[in-house]
């Protein structure tokens, strides 16, 4: 939090990060700098993954607040989080239980997440098949004696695609007010490089390990591009990756050889399977807290594009229905005219490319001028459906048809954009146009010409009826559930209801329970 009552020395705004002011007793990162080290790193990591690394391991990853960063990292799968010690895991369990949200907001991908207690200077099989090991603010608590151990079990044993350090820069420490000279942030470092020092020992790590080139960088931008915590970003030569392989499968062997009955191993680099008592694999092995895995959508990609469909179908639906609702009132249907009606647009809505995801553009086939920035949907009034203009897409404007005020003509190729265009991939029209059929009291046409009619008004003043003679109303229930659906994706709290049907009733305030809210409270003697 800010000072309120001192005066800010000197403020630097790092504007992919954060801003730091410092103040004559204290220096304040905004946002913190443990958030800015944890964003970093997850940003790292999904830019160079590009969701096909499935397996990160946090070493020291102590009370498991970057877990939360690595569940929304694309493409993970399994997280291995190992600390050496067995309380603070223990203690800080409940920060990596799913929550409410995660059986509610299913995972696309499923996650395995296994809390080790070990040894990150010894190699174990739960580390085999890593592709991503993170060592944020760690290595200031090891000894420098110790370093070559750890250095070796990371680069030469688990051998991952990336691999990325942090460490604060003690270069910095001059700008904390009150620091002491030779004195260290923490009571628990070992040690605090300089910028030059961290750079010389990142060096000995690529002459010892040339199938790895180096990446520097840092957060927490202070005075002279100083910054308080600097990385650095070891990254696998695609060449070698046919040599990874290879090793992994050999390291495999020679474990399952050496030692049978340890455990069930898996060879294509899935790790280890937990068995009936995984709370101590072996004596001299790392020791699995706890392991569980994530809820998952199980559904096939059809039904999850089905569910999507109708979602966007009935946001549709209250999209034309408010708009109706807010016209009725001064709109005289008797005494309208064709032309009039014809001519009379309303809600018209504009959606811009620069607002929708970048994948939004496998939609792009099906607009007529895609070099244009917005599609403009609108909503057009007719007297009958025989007014309807048939005539082809003009720009990236897209019609639906309300007609006399009742019922709505959505044709197949508006539908069709206006269900993709927040989509991460193509929805077809065969899938949108089975997905929608049944929610439309009729269906006209075929293939691309396909048009559905949805009901707007539940009032029977504005019923209207089929070839049979029969009123088309949709389903109550029906419609409440796709309104729930829609109101997802247009972000509306609750529903216009109908209250037109309602028995009139009266309230007579000498009743005794007429404000059921309000208890009956006797009162209070003393107050008279």
């Amino acid at each position: 939090m800010f000072k309120q009552n001192s005066d800010v020395k000197e403020k630097i705004v790092d504007g992919k990060s954060g801003t730091l002011c410092i103040y004559d007793d204290n220096i304040v990162f905004s946002p913190p700098l443990y958030l800015q080290r944890y964003q970093k790193v997850k940003e790292k990591i999904a830019s160079v993954s590009k969701g096909t690394f499935t397996k990160v391991v946090d070493l020291g990853c102590a009370e498991f607040k970057f877990f939360r960063y690595l569940q929304s990292v694309p493409g993970v799968q399994e997280v291995v989080l190992l600390d050496k010690d067995h309380q603070i895991l223990k203690d800080n369990e409940f920060r990596i239980n799913p929550l409410a949200a995660d059986f509610l907001i299913l995972r696309d991908l499923p996650l395995n997440v296994k809390v080790v207690c070990g040894d990150a200077r010894k190699y174990d099989p739960v580390l085999s098949g890593t592709q991503v090991v993170t060592m944020i603010e760690l290595i200031e608590h090891v000894q420098i004696s110790e370093l070559h151990a750890l250095v070796k079990c990371v680069f030469q044993d688990v051998r991952p695609k990336l691999i990325i350090i942090t460490t604060p820069n003690a270069d910095f420490n001059k700008y904390f007010p009150g620091h002491m000279p030779g004195s260290f942030r923490h009571w628990d470092h070992k040690f605090e490089w300089t910028a030059e020092e961290f750079r010389q020992w990142c060096q000995e790590i690529i002459e010892d390990n040339s199938s790895y080139y180096l990446e520097y960088s840092g957060c927490g931008l202070g005075p002279d591009n100083t910054y308080c915590t600097q990385m650095a970003f070891f990254f696998k030569s695609t060449e070698d990756q046919e040599a990874l392989l290879t090793s992994i499968v050999k390291e495999n062997l020679k474990i399952s050889i050496k030692d049978s009955n340890c455990c069930e191993e898996s060879l294509n680099g899935a790790g280890i399977t937990k068995s009936a008592d995984a709370s101590v694999i072996r004596e001299d092995s790392y020791k699995i807290i706890t392991e569980f895995d994530y809820p998952v959508d199980s559904r096939t990609q059809e039904e999850k594009d089905q569910a999507y469909t109708l979602a966007r179908f009935y946001s549709l639906i209250n999209y034309l229905r408010m708009g109706e609702r807010g016209n009725v009132s001064h709109l005289d249907s008797e005494g309208i005219t064709e032309e009039d009606t014809e001519n009379k647009c309303t809600d018209r809505l504009i959606i811009s490319f620069k607002n929708c995801p970048q994948e939004t553009s496998a939609f792009a086939e099906d607009i007529d001028h895609a070099v244009d920035e917005h599609i403009f949907f609108s909503s057009e009034y007719v007297k009958s459906e025989e007014a309807i203009n048939q005539k082809k897409r003009t720009d990236n404007e897209y019609v639906f048809y309300i007609v006399d005020h009742k019922y709505a003509v959505i044709p197949l190729a508006s539908l069709s954009i206006w269900v993709n265009i927040k989509a991460d991939h193509k929805i077809s029209h065969r899938l949108i146009r089975n997905t929608v059929a049944d929610d439309c009291f009729e269906t006209i046409g075929s293939g691309e010409d396909w048009q559905g009619k949805v009901q707007l008004c539940h009032d029977s003043t504005y019923t209207s009826s089929d070839e049979s003679g029969e009123d088309c109303v949709q389903d109550d229930d029906r419609y409440q559930e796709g309104w729930l659906a829609g109101a997802e994706c247009m972000g509306w709290s609750e529903p216009v209801i109908d209250y037109s049907d309602n028995v009139n009733t009266t309230v007579n305030p000498q009743d005794k329970d007429w404000d059921w809210d309000v208890p009956d409270v006797p009162e209070d003697p003393r107050w008279n």
